[in-house]
């Protein structure tokens, strides 16, 4: 009976032995694919973390880019400010030019109208002058 009883022992061995056996192919299969996945996770981590300085990369010509467009249009704006003082300043001289020139024509028209008048007068002076002629060559004996 003590065969018997080790019979059932070493049958309860083996058949613990073969479970062990099939539990720890399980194990290192289960741990090749951990293995296996944290390659992948890790590698995929890796394209991710190029991926996220690519696109630091890229923030940051943006940043760089939006930058000098506000200076652009900061730059812009100034000139426009100069370009419609300039443009006012430029109306005020044109006003004054304009001034200007009315006073010359109104000038004009004054030396014109006393030129005329000039004329009129030395036209008369001319006339009383002949009269004066004729009167004096009526005394001359």
């Amino acid at each position: 009976e003590q065969g018997r009883g080790f019979a059932v022992v070493a049958d309860e061995v083996r058949s613990l032995s073969v479970k062990t056996s099939e539990s720890t192919e399980q194990i290192q299969s289960n741990i090749k694919s951990l293995s296996e996945a944290t390659e992948s996770v890790e590698k995929e981590i890796k394209r991710i973390g190029s991926i996220l300085e690519s696109t630091a990369g890229r923030v940051s010509e943006s940043q760089e880019s939006v930058s000098q467009v506000r200076e652009t249009i900061t730059d812009i704006s100034e000139r426009s400010g100069q370009i419609s003082q300039a443009t006012d300043e430029q109306r005020q001289a044109i006003d004054e030019v304009s001034q200007a020139i009315n006073e010359a024509s109104d000038a004009t028209n004054y030396v014109t109208e006393g030129a005329q008048e000039n004329a009129a007068r030395t036209d008369k002076v001319l006339e009383l002058s002949e009269n004066i002629k004729g009167q004096m060559g009526k005394f001359k004996t």
